[in-house]
């Protein structure tokens, strides 16, 4: 004759363990799905970092360039200043002199001569060479004013190199991966919950 305790046990053993399963599937699902939706993401913004990053990289080079040109611009009106100071010096110098050739010459057209004149030729070389020498010095300042101009242009193009080359001296690493998803096996948990209420059954039988 049929129990019926025995039956009530195994069947309400049975649904528990069909439920059970049920709920360990759904929860695999689940972790399943949360872990595709992390790895999509991390690929997604693993691109979205390196097209930002290959745009640093192409204006990086971009910068250089231009600091490069910027900098190749200061050297060449450096030395265009200078070369005009060089000829400037040159044809005041040609200047001095023509005045003195024609001013002596004038003295000696005259028929001058004597101590006076020779007093007076000797003021004007005098004055020549003060004239020469001061344009000498004013030279001097010139390429001096030159070479820091030069030094200074060096430093800033420098100074820029490292700071552009700071914005792309660390390339991106992406994320760590997420870890896979840890499930629990919902066949064996059924197996083994109708076992338990076969034998939960069987003891009330």
């Amino acid at each position: 004759m049929c129990n019926p305790l025995a039956v009530v046990t195994g069947i309400s053993g049975g649904l528990s363990a069909i439920g059970t399963a049920q709920q360990i599937d759904a929860s695999n699902k689940k972790a399943v799905q949360d872990y595709n939706y992390q790895v999509e993401t991390r690929e997604r913004n693993w691109y979205q970092t390196l097209s930002i990053w290959g745009a640093k990289k192409n204006k990086y080079y971009q910068d250089i360039t231009e600091n490069d040109l910027a900098a190749q611009r200061g050297y060449s009106q450096a030395q265009v200043g200078l070369n005009k100071a060089y000829s400037q010096a040159i044809q005041d110098n040609e200047k001095s002199l023509i005045n003195y050739f024609q001013k002596s010459g004038q003295l000696s057209a005259a028929g001058k001569t004597g101590r006076s004149i020779d007093r007076i030729n000797l003021l004007d070389i005098a004055n020549l060479e003060r004239q020469a020498g001061k344009r000498q010095f004013a030279l001097t300042q010139s390429f001096e004013a030159y070479k820091a101009n030069i030094e200074n242009i060096g430093r800033k193009q420098k100074s820029s190199r490292n700071q552009l080359f700071s914005n792309v001296a660390f390339a991106p690493v992406p994320d760590l991966a997420p870890p896979p998803p840890v499930t629990q096996n919902a066949n064996a948990a059924l197996f083994m919950g109708l076992a338990g209420a076969g034998l939960s059954a069987y003891g009330a039988f």
